[in-house]
């Protein structure tokens, strides 16, 4: 059995993880609750859209491409989870986009926020 001492650490990482969340949730404009199943999904899709402009960058890194480089499913894949491009739970679909535009999802509100 788990001792107090194990127990808190978890619980506080727990509520760090939600507070994270939440804070990424209100920053894209999002109900911080996830209240909302719509919500749910536009965060899930904008978590994927980061990651996958975090693989073209990694790609265009490793591979020595310019910024106006534009790389496919299969060339990001490898530095996606389980090698597989993330899919939009809300049924969008993705564009890569090259590796300086940020990549973008074919529902108007499943975007990465402009900096």
């Amino acid at each position: 059995p788990a001792t107090q001492a194990t127990k808190q650490p978890e619980q506080q990482q727990g509520e760090s993880h939600h507070a994270q969340t939440r804070a990424l949730a209100v920053r894209y404009g999002l109900d911080p609750s996830l209240a909302t199943k719509e919500d749910q999904q536009a965060f899930e899709c904008i978590t994927n859209l980061r990651q996958i402009d975090g693989a073209k960058q990694q790609w265009a890194l490793d591979n020595r491409r310019s910024a106006e480089a534009l790389p496919t499913a299969a060339d990001i894949a490898p530095y996606l989870e389980s090698n597989t491009m993330p899919t939009c739970p809300a049924g969008g679909a993705y564009m890569i986009n090259r590796v300086n535009v940020a990549p973008t999802c074919s529902i108007p509100r499943h975007a990465l926020p402009k900096f």
